[in-house]
């Protein structure tokens, strides 16, 4: 559907290849043929007469969910085409249809994965570059958007929290697309000073600045029909975005210093933790800048939201250390202490805590006294059936004090309900020697509490005290501390 010329073409070529094929030249048109016919593929341009094309592909999606979709689009409307890909399509063309090869495969392998049972790959994904699947359906659908983007050569923005794996998702991307033979540079925008960043992106000449003893290439040299990786890219300053901006509109620019006007080839994937948007209104980043950089985004989830794949992650992070041998023996009950976690710094976090296991397990296994206290701590909090987000806040830690008389009083219910129970049997109550071992256990409860809580702060009783309500001298006592000897030297 589009352009008589294109859309007569198409079926011309389509039906010497034996498909049958039906034709639409307006969006009404179109609406009709869904309704009334049953199709295996559509080609949708998304300029119409009377609709536009995601309007369509919705409908499409509503009313034959299972029919494959390939947009067909001018680079102006890019944008709108990666957005047809998450309303459902399979992939989009680029007008002119110049490569005929390339626009046959992309039918095939669209009937093909409208043949599957299973329209989703869902065999584990884990490549050289690390970039993990795992049975998350967004993470299904991010590898979707990947491998369609990736041969592509447009900038895409990667946004997601800090550790979720925006350097792993664009090693990918790279490594799928025409550009895999070439460099791979990945670049922290947050990690230099404003003349220090500028100097790492496009070289500096001699003498440029205090320190230049010679002529240094920058990244943008350097990666030269390659790609490069932008991260923390809201970090840089409002001077580097000009030149980013020229360089990404005419692949030209000069180093700090220089007169030479230097062109490169490179392809520009740029990562934030932020709503880079926010920082677009308070005009600490250039909307041009961003609409250059933002052609297609994609947004990685945090752990917390795929702890599912948290066993699959596990086992990439125990090959990686060289141990494949630990993987058979990690027990059902590590994987769920792992999986009560909430994850703040997300797979990379994981990463270490794996590490640390690995080192903890001298014997080859992991137990779950080799998780580091966090976790234990968590999966503790989990067994008594407090949530993630109530650990986390402070009206939640409010409302566990009010808990906790719940917990006292089912404690007296219960040890009051075994006394009774010894009465019927016997005929007798020591009450004395049941008030003693009470008192008794008083004190050995405020012990333990002040040694975990005490031991979590490296033994610091002033910290200690203040977490408990109680003053240091207090805390002593109920520890059953001698004061402290205190020798005065001096004159009298």
């Amino acid at each position: 559907m589009g352009q008589v010329r294109v859309r007569d073409l198409l079926k011309r070529l389509l039906l010497k290849k034996d498909y049958q094929v039906q034709t639409a030249s307006t969006g009404q048109e179109a609406y009709k043929l869904m309704d009334n016919h049953m199709f295996e593929l559509v080609l949708l341009d998304l300029k119409l007469p009377d609709s536009d094309g995601l309007t369509l592909l919705k409908h499409l999606k509503s009313v034959q969910p299972l029919c494959a979709a390939i947009i067909i689009t001018a680079h102006s409307t890019t944008r709108s085409a990666v957005e047809a890909i998450h309303l459902g399509a399979f992939d989009y063309l680029d007008k002119p249809l110049e490569d005929m090869e390339v626009f046959y495969k992309v039918i095939s392998n669209a009937l093909c994965r409208q043949y599957q049972n299973d329209p989703v790959n869902a065999d584990k994904e884990i490549t050289t570059t690390g970039f993990i699947i795992g049975k998350t359906q967004k993470m299904r659908q991010i590898k979707q958007m990947a491998d369609i983007l990736a041969p592509k050569d447009i900038t895409i923005m990667i946004q997601g929290e800090t550790g979720t794996g925006k350097e792993v998702l664009s090693r990918y991307i790279h490594s799928v697309s025409k550009r895999a033979n070439q460099p791979f540079i990945a670049v922290n925008c947050g990690a230099f000073t404003e003349s220090l960043l500028e100097s790492e992106l496009f070289g500096h000449e001699k003498g440029s600045f205090t320190g230049a003893i010679s002529k240094r290439q920058g990244v943008f040299e350097i990666a030269d029909h390659g790609t490069l990786f932008l991260d923390e890219i809201s970090e840089a300053s409002l001077s580097v975005q000009v030149k980013l901006l020229r360089v990404l509109e005419t692949g030209e620019f000069f180093r700090v210093g220089g007169k030479e006007n230097i062109k490169s080839n490179i392809r520009v994937i740029a990562a934030t933790n932020t709503e880079i948007e926010k920082m677009v209104n308070k005009g600490k980043f250039r909307n041009d800048l961003l609409y250059r950089l933002d052609v297609a985004r994609l947004i990685l989830p945090p752990l917390r939201d795929r702890i599912e794949d948290i066993p699959q992650l596990v086992d990439y992070f125990i090959e990686k250390n060289g141990s494949h041998h630990i993987k058979e023996s990690l027990s059902g009950e590590v994987i769920q202490m792992l999986s009560s976690y909430n994850w703040p710094g997300n797979i990379r976090e994981l990463s270490n805590v794996v590490a640390h296991s690995l080192a903890m397990a001298k014997d080859g296994k992991i137990k779950p006294y080799h998780l580091p206290e966090k976790i234990i701590q968590s999966y503790k909090t989990q067994e008594l059936g407090f949530t993630h987000s109530q650990a986390q806040t402070s009206s939640d830690v409010e409302k566990r004090v009010i808990d906790k008389e719940e917990i006292i009083n089912k404690f007296i219910e219960d040890f009051t309900g075994y006394l009774i129970q010894e009465y019927n049997d016997t005929g007798l109550i020591d009450l004395p020697s049941v008030l003693d071992y009470l008192k008794a256990s008083q004190g050995q409860v405020a012990q333990k509490i002040i040694k975990t809580i005490m031991a979590e702060n490296l033994g610091d009783r002033q910290s200690t005290a203040k977490k408990l309500n109680l003053n240091t001298r207090s805390l002593r006592y109920l520890l059953k501390e001698k004061p402290a000897k205190i020798k005065m030297v001096g004159k009298s």
